[in-house]
């Protein structure tokens, strides 16, 4: 098994052997939802931005905003699961290979 590298070791590595993703996808996420909180608040609080696309029942608005929102949030997700399973299936796939190599040459020795 190959040892795993530093962040910074990872994120220099030109053969693209050692994947940083999913040691910041975490970070990512996290500033996703900030970002998402503040402009959430943002529209909440100053309704004249939404006013002109969506009238001026604030109820409705409000619920609109924190339903777009939350959906936004569950795309950004839906989208880091799927690249960090993609990553670690292809992390996994290499180990495989690098087992499957070492079993080869055993039995020919």
């Amino acid at each position: 098994m190959t040892k795993r590298k530093s962040f910074l070791e990872s994120l220099f590595d030109f053969s693209f052997s050692n994947f940083i993703t999913p040691l910041v996808a975490g970070f990512i996420y996290a500033l996703a939802i900030l970002i998402i909180a503040i402009s959430t608040c943002i529209l909440i609080v100053h309704p004249q931005y939404t006013v002109m696309i969506l009238g001026s029942n604030k109820l409705l608005n409000i619920s609109l905003i924190l339903v777009s929102s939350l959906m936004y949030l569950l795309v950004v997700r839906f989208g880091l699961e799927s690249l960090v399973a993609s990553i670690k299936t292809a992390q996994n796939t290499s180990e495989i290979k690098e087992l499957l190599r070492q079993i080869r040459n055993d039995k020919t020795i």
